[in-house]
């Protein structure tokens, strides 16, 4: 190297005889680049004469030099990126992927805690926007994967945050501008959180222990689509406003739902059906009581509605009024709780 006269390391250790008037010089390694090198032949390099050589060394290198190529001058950018730009109804347990169009100057598989890559939520300009906690790997290729430690906030909008001090292994800086002044150029957002519509489908009931004359109830729900778990409990069953009675749900109250596609039950409220609860074909029936039901309704893939954001589930609850002893008329008042679950 013409700069400091240090010897550049040779695959084999030495230059290569390829015949008789040629040698082989290999470098190790790639030479670095805009760096002016020059040859070294000693004069203990002899003709097949004995004749020595003209020596080319450090004292005439000006004779003998050549300068290697500048490095390429593009910035790295992002290729493309899951969740892409704009996308809706995000799972919030999503993994964000970066593609790079070329490898980055960074340890691979380690996590980046300087700060380079970030999960934010989204804000307006001059709000804080917080970043999300999780796990930030360069996987030493041209990918940056981004793994947050807990669940997205339901229906919340968030953006990808790059620090321009990333650079790939020649040193240009990132190119395009990830941050907070242009968020709307790689944001998403989460699906929305569970909603629930109740529908009273049957509220005069007679006192007679049988479920098609008792009250019946429609849930309408829209759920995340990672959630394949469905399980339902009423904790103090129904209450009479006034006291002086109740209905507890245990033997008394049933959950019916399609777990072929999830959406309306219609012509099946027969009294065997739901007193005995053992379920007819796609149609399912789960005891209801204070704890919820395990294992709960297997409601994987379930969709009634495929053109609204989510997944649209329908069931039904209904409810004798028992007989023996004769519940005490009135208006009567229950809470429910609904629990969902993803494996």
């Amino acid at each position: 190297k013409v700069s400091d006269d240090s010897p550049v390391s040779l695959v084999g250790g030495a230059a290569s005889v390829v015949n008789d008037t040629q040698a082989r010089i290999e470098p190790a390694s790639a030479l670095d680049y805009l760096t002016q090198y020059y040859y070294y032949i000693p004069a203990t390099v002899t003709d097949s004469h004995g004749v020595a050589f003209v020596a080319w060394t450090d004292l005439n290198k000006s004779s003998h030099t050549f300068t290697t190529e500048n490095h390429e001058l593009d910035a790295p950018y992002v290729t493309n990126w899951t969740p892409a730009d704009g996308s809706k109804d995000i799972a919030v347990n999503t993994t964000i992927i970066l593609n790079l169009n070329e490898k980055l100057n960074l340890t691979a598989n380690t996590d980046l805690s300087d700060g380079k890559f970030k999960l934010r939520k989204y804000a307006a300009t001059g709000e804080l926007s917080t970043d999300v906690a999780g796990k930030y790997r360069y996987n030493g290729d041209k990918q940056v994967i981004i793994t947050p430690n807990s669940p997205l906030t339901y229906g919340t909008q968030y953006f990808i945050h790059i620090m321009d001090t990333v650079i790939d292994l020649v040193g240009n800086s990132f190119g395009s501008s990830w941050q907070f002044t242009n968020r709307a150029e790689h944001e998403f957002t989460t699906i929305q959180g569970m909603t629930v519509q109740v529908y009273a489908e049957k509220t005069d009931a007679l006192i007679n222990n049988a479920y098609v004359d008792g009250w019946r109830y429609r849930y309408e729900m829209t759920l995340n689509t990672t959630e394949n778990g469905l399980s339902v409990a009423f904790p103090t069953g129904w209450q009479r406003s006034g006291g002086g009675g109740e209905i507890l749900p245990d033997g008394n109250m049933r959950l019916l739902i399609d777990e072929a596609n999830g959406g309306s039950i219609t012509g099946l409220w027969s009294e065997g059906l739901i007193a005995d609860c053992t379920g007819s074909g796609s149609i399912a029936c789960y005891d209801l009581s204070t704890d919820h039901f395990d294992p709960p309704s297997d409601i994987d893939n379930l969709d009634s509605n495929p053109d609204i954001a989510g997944r649209q589930i329908v069931f039904y609850v209904f409810t004798k009024i028992p007989d023996e002893p004769a519940t005490p008329a009135g208006i009567y008042t229950a809470n429910y709780n609904i629990e969902t679950s993803s494996n």
